[in-house]
């Protein structure tokens, strides 16, 4: 991972957002606007989109949490660590408490892969209990605030959507406003999902019938479809997710459970993948996703903007790129004997989500 510059959130009252703290801009990092969010007039989207992004749990908190540690006397870090067209990837811990605000324009995606904390709601509703493996979805307009607890502070990675601009972190933008309640006129609330719990996204997937014989499982699940974003679960085991691109979205994969062994084929490389994986692939990227051996890959993908979920084209071996800065890969499928039928689907309960309407 590139060496970027910290943003370090200060004390919970009068502490900006966290999205506010991480947009910083980095060394190296251009600030005119250019290297993250929308295009400039006239030009090319596709600029924006130049490699993309992979790194770990442990990498990224071991460049914004020197020894694990929080800074003396902070109780809350957060840092830009990705920037693309349609969305903003954050780090965020807290061990205190993220005073409560509100992102008039952007819609927030937390995906907790450590620690335990609440969820803080509006003036006249009670915080919620958040854990690792939750996924929270967070509608533009929504007053939210996040509190850690200092044993086992919560980490995460946030993406943002539409992206998180160079304009909106200066004082003033509007894009960051604290406040006790929703915005006027808002129509949602928080959604929380289990990602971790298969009986509420996947089942755990059949036993292997025969050991001797590969037994290809490959299983996509939207959760959660909003006009900024897809969010999906996908379990794969013995199986290939065969080379395609998104035309018009970027997609962030978060592995969250891996055995066995991952290759994740994107940009020229072919890096494994493990437990903690987090992955950006910008617009006209082809890539693929490959499970071998024992377990199996779990991950959920936020496409953004929404609808990403339609915006798949298969590539094969001698299509033509039409983007050649890009990377495109045939692929072979895995020679694998046959699959065991899908288990029934669950339903999809959020542990939490109230009325949409209000």
């Amino acid at each position: 991972m590139s060496s970027r510059a910290r943003c370090f959130a200060r004390a919970a009252a009068a502490a900006l957002a966290f999205l506010s703290l991480a947009a910083c801009s980095s060394s190296g990092e251009r600030t005119d606007g250019k290297d993250g969010g929308r295009p400039a007039p006239g030009e090319k989207r596709q600029a924006l989109a130049e490699k993309p992004f992979f790194s770990c749990f442990d990498a990224i908190e071991k460049s914004y949490l020197q020894g694990g540690s929080f800074p003396p006397g902070q109780t809350s870090v957060a840092a830009t660590i990705h920037r693309a067209p349609h969305a903003t990837l954050f780090f965020m811990a807290t061990r205190g408490e993220i005073a409560r605000h509100v992102l008039p324009r952007h819609e927030e995606t937390v995906f907790i892969y450590s620690g335990t904390g609440k969820l803080l709601l509006e003036d006249g509703r009670k915080p919620i209990a958040i854990e690792a493996g939750h996924v929270v979805r967070i509608p533009e307009g929504v007053c939210h605030g996040l509190s850690g607890n200092p044993a086992d502070p919560l980490k995460a990675i946030v993406v943002t959507s539409p992206a998180w601009t160079i304009e909106d972190d200066k004082q003033g933008s509007g894009a960051y406003l604290e406040r006790t309640t929703d915005m006027p006129n808002t129509i949602g609330a928080p959604t929380i999902f289990d990602v971790l719990d298969p009986s509420k996204t996947i089942e755990r997937l059949p036993p292997l019938t025969d050991k001797a014989v590969a037994q290809t499982f490959i299983k996509k699940r939207v959760l959660d479809d909003t006009a900024r974003s897809t969010l999906q679960v996908v379990a794969v085991r013995h199986g290939k997710i065969q080379d395609h691109r998104h035309e018009h979205h970027d997609e962030t994969v978060i592995i969250f459970a891996q055995q066995g062994r991952g290759l994740m084929r994107m940009g020229g490389e072919l890096p494994n993948v493990e437990d903690g994986s987090v992955i950006h692939i910008p617009e006209g990227c082809v890539h693929s996703f490959e499970h071998q051996g024992e377990g199996h890959s779990r991950a959920i993908s936020i496409y953004t903007e929404g609808g990403g979920k339609d915006d798949i084209h298969e590539v094969k071996p001698d299509d033509k790129d039409p983007h050649p800065n890009h990377y495109y890969g045939g692929g072979k499928p895995l020679n694998v004997g046959p699959g065991q039928p899908p288990p029934s689907e669950p339903e999809i309960r959020p542990i939490y989500s109230p009325e949409k309407s209000r």
